[in-house]
């Protein structure tokens, strides 16, 4: 099959950013998946939280932008985040490091202040013994509905007539002159420009074409609760960045991860043991009054890291035609409709992709 843009990988990164290219009126596209479903890996197993606050500025800005789209979707879309807000705690020692990044992102447009703990505490009394001074409230931060949005932008893209295709594992990928060979378990495709939106498998693309630029994939663990006794869904969601846990409401309970990461081979994630018994160690030692919840399931998601943990987005400098939508860590929903658009209009040639995501950086 002749295509103008093959697109390997249906998950939040290729399909917002066959959603952009639909937007440009580009649509010879064909975006292909290995799974017979979109989104089963990091794009349904992550965190479903907005936060739009981070301490490296540079994805900062990408999370403020992508947020402000999931807050103010296309009409027909619906709701896609629950503004409930978050709290991101951090003890007084760390305060200096803290405020740089939180004065730029406030300069940024963030709706974002600093609390106290006591004021932190009112907001969500289970805080009370937690180990921390300090936090940042969001107030536009929130929980992302996933599915919704990840079926927005295909059902979109598919409207304006791009195609997808599910259950089609990539085998080999052949670097034509002015184009791709990428034969797959069902068909053949010869494509004149390739996006690598791979996820987890975003490393072993790369490397089809000659590009092995040290991505790595790791698995984070997300527990949730029984139902518990004075659990509020008005809740914000809590992020502890100094000692590395997070929660939040979902369902009578609560969604709690310890923010591990292990290294893990792509597919589908074993659980950890000792992911549990982090989990448990970190809330007994700062949030005591979580130390002896009942856990109902759990479940573990993947990721992929570039070595210096930001995105690598747009053109190849090496491989001409090859595009990356990949390395979107653990921010990629947040960031994925700012993500698609930037890789969009790269294809497009629009824009060039912020030197801070270019895969030049690796060499």
């Amino acid at each position: 099959m002749d295509v103008g843009i093959l697109i390997i990988g249906a998950g939040v990164a290729g399909s917002s950013t066959a959603w952009h290219l639909a937007d440009l009126r580009i649509r010879d596209v064909v975006v292909i998946e290995r799974e017979s479903l979109p989104g089963m890996h990091a794009s349904s197993q992550g965190s479903n939280i907005l936060r739009q606050f981070i301490d490296d500025l540079t994805l900062a800005r990408v999370a403020f932008k992508g947020g402000g789209f999931l807050l103010t979707p296309p009409f027909h879309w619906g709701k896609i985040v629950d503004p409930v807000g978050s709290l991101i705690l951090f003890p007084m020692h760390s305060k200096k490091g803290v405020l740089p990044s939180f004065n730029a992102c406030t300069s940024m447009g963030l709706e974002a202040s600093l609390i106290t703990k006591k004021d932190a505490i009112a907001k969500v009394p289970i805080l009370e013994d937690a180990e921390f001074d300090e936090a940042i409230w969001t107030s536009t931060d929130g929980v992302i509905d996933n599915q919704r949005l990840l079926w927005s932008y295909i059902n979109d893209a598919k409207t304006a007539g791009i195609r997808f295709k599910m259950g089609e594992e990539v085998i080999d990928i052949k670097v034509l002159e002015g184009g791709f060979l990428v034969s797959t378990t069902k068909d053949t495709y010869r494509a004149k420009k390739v996006v690598n939106a791979g996820g987890a498998w975003a490393g072993e693309i790369g490397k089809m074409v000659g590009r092995d630029i040290g991505l790595v994939s790791y698995k984070r663990h997300l527990y949730n609760t029984a139902v518990m006794h004075g659990v509020d869904p008005s809740w914000p969601v809590v992020w502890d960045i100094a000692n590395g846990y997070y929660f939040r409401y979902d369902s009578g309970g609560l969604a709690i991860s310890p923010c591990d990461e292990e290294r893990a081979t792509p597919g589908i994630p074993a659980i950890s043991v000792s992911a549990r018994q982090m989990l448990a160690q970190k809330l007994s030692n700062y949030c005591p009054r979580l130390a002896n919840i009942s856990i109902y399931s759990e479940g573990a998601g993947l990721t992929v890291l570039a070595p210096d943990r930001r995105f690598v987005l747009g053109r190849d400098n090496i491989v001409n035609g090859f595009y990356w939508a990949a390395a979107l860590g653990w921010y990629g929903i947040s960031c994925s409709s700012e993500v698609g658009k930037m890789v969009a209009r790269d294809i497009a040639g629009k824009m060039d992709v912020p030197l801070e995501f270019n895969v030049a950086r690796f060499g």
